[in-house]
């Protein structure tokens, strides 16, 4: 598998030369960037140019992109989300306006696939959300497939991203360039890791790995929680695709990596 790293862990800072030598000094190869404004200013093309360098700089290599889900990390604090399913119009032109950006920062800095979520969560299924969501996909994808990268869809806590409606979603289109993203923790609380691996299968591209009580969406280190980690590794062998670390900052991160690391020396010396 491809171990990576979410520079989520660091969206309280900006990614620069500090953020991406500590994530190198861990030893990590892969990452995650997360498209949010200050950690990542993915819009200015300046930002991306320098964040593509010292990507390179740290041998590093960029995996994925999370497109946006706020302007600005203060707003995501007063629950002021950016929504591809938004169904005011101007609001979800916005939305699609700022993943469009993503997309193009993501040649200069190398990534192949992009992350995205349908709507936001708590978010009910309602059909003017879906369609909403699927006008604003309509557009995302075609300009994915232009440039030769992959979105991928991810499970979070909600109806309107439930695996029924990806399912539907990855029928409608039947795109090479349209996948999966399975979040485990989410998973964990909404519609069961197993129930998601075998339901998507290949076209899983992106695993999301935090771990939780059940009940809230913690983004605690694995094994931190009581997500059945050995199941989780016999579901996924021989999966080999990216396995993204998505923990969150709880103001100690060097001490959340070297519990990462901890944990990942135990679940890869099962061969999984």
């Amino acid at each position: 598998m491809k171990i990576a790293l979410s520079t989520h862990l660091f969206v309280y800072n900006t990614l620069d030369e500090n953020v991406l030598s500590e994530i190198a000094s861990f030893g990590f190869k892969n990452v995650e960037v997360w498209c949010g404004n200050p950690h990542f200013d993915y819009g200015n093309e300046s930002s991306v140019e320098t964040v593509g360098k010292l990507i390179k700089k740290f041998n590093l290599i960029p995996l994925s992109f999370h497109g946006p889900i706020y302007m600005n990390v203060a707003d995501a604090k007063k629950k002021e989300w950016l929504s591809l399913a938004d169904i005011n119009e101007n609001k979800r032109k916005k939305a699609v306006g700022e993943f469009k950006k993503a997309i193009f920062a993501m040649e200069s800095v190398g990534a192949k696939f992009i992350v995205t979520h349908i709507g936001n969560t708590g978010d009910p299924f309602t059909e003017e959300g879906f369609k909403a969501f699927i006008k604003s996909l309509e557009l995302l994808l075609f300009l994915a497939e232009k440039n030769g990268i992959i979105i991928a869809l991810e499970n979070i806590i909600s109806e309107l991203s439930s695996y029924d409606v990806i399912e539907k979603i990855l029928k409608q289109f039947k795109s090479e360039n349209l996948a999966v993203c399975l979040d485990l923790g989410h998973a964990k609380i909404a519609g069961g890791i197993s129930n998601g691996i075998e339901k998507f299968g290949s076209k899983i591209i992106s695993l999301h790995v935090h771990d939780n009580n059940g009940i809230k969406d913690e983004h605690l280190v694995p094994g931190t929680g009581i997500i059945n980690w050995d199941m989780v590794g016999q579901r996924l062998s021989p999966y080999n695709e990216g396995f993204v670390l998505e923990m969150r900052d709880f103001g100690n991160i060097p001490e959340i990596l070297l519990e990462t690391k901890k944990f990942l020396k135990g679940f890869l010396s099962h061969g999984y």
